[in-house]
Formats: structure tokens, sequence, C-alpha cells
């Protein structure tokens, strides 16, 4: 029993490491679709700011738009790590503007969007738009 337990706890510590790992990669472009029609693309600025527990980027979906993706570990430098991709998550945070498009053309306020990121680029995830109220699919494809 005590041989078991600490086998399990050498393998969630090793879980726990940091692994080589990175944020949104920034300049480029991402193909973006909302309940699987076409809803545009982003544009990942170059600028990335470090809120303490997230990453912060600006990025153009036909307007503003402010995501966080929250840190793989709190030691983690924005910074450096905006140049690759890392399984993690991806928010619009609260009181902070994003305008982007439904899978039917139609630009609006984005009420929520949550994702989660893959190591490959890709989120997958769910938006919500003040005009239309319902929660629709979301997902987003580096180009």
């Amino acid at each position: 029993m005590q041989r078991d337990l600490t086998l399990a706890g050498v393998a969630l510590a090793l879980l726990l490491l940091p692994q080589p790992a990175a944020a949104l990669k920034t300049g480029i472009y991402y193909r973006v679709t909302v309940d699987g029609s076409s809803s545009g693309s982003w544009y990942v600025r170059n600028r990335v700011q470090d809120t303490g527990l997230a990453c912060r980027y600006t990025l153009l979906w036909g307007s503003l738009c402010i995501l966080d993706e929250i840190k793989a570990w709190p030691e983690a430098d924005c910074e450096s790590m905006r140049r690759r991709f890392v399984n993690t998550a991806v928010i619009k945070p609260d009181g902070q503007p994003c305008r982007g498009q439904d899978g039917s053309g139609q630009r609006g306020s984005v009420v929520m969007l949550q994702g989660g990121e893959t190591s490959s680029g890709r989120i997958f995830g769910v938006v919500q738009f003040a005009a239309a109220g319902d929660v629709q699919s979301l997902v987003v494809r580096p180009r």
C-alpha cells in the first residue's frame, strides 16, 4: 500500500514539473469557425502583457479583441513563450473588449469565449455573442 502511494506521488510530481511550453503564437493569422461556418480570421498582434496568472493578447477579429491565456505554470514568461503553442486555456476576461464575427457573418460583441489550446495551436471551445445569446462552438486554427 505504501509503495503504491509513493509511486502515485512520484507520477503526480512528474506531471507537475514545468514542461517546455509557450503561449499563443503572435504575428500570425488564425482561421476561425463558429458553429461550423467560416467566421473570418484572428490576427494575434506582437504584443503580450503578463497579468500574473495569464498572458494577455490583443488580437484583431474584424475589430479589437482582448484574450487571456492561462499560464502553464506561475513563473512562465509571457514574452518568451509567445513564440510557440502550448496545451492551455484561452478566455475572454470580464470587462475587456472583444468584437468578432459569428457563423452567419454578423459582427457583434463577444460576451464569453472559452477554449482549450492544443500544442498544434488549435483552439476548441465555445463563444457567445451579445446579439445571439446562445452559446456556439468555436474552432480556431493557425493558417
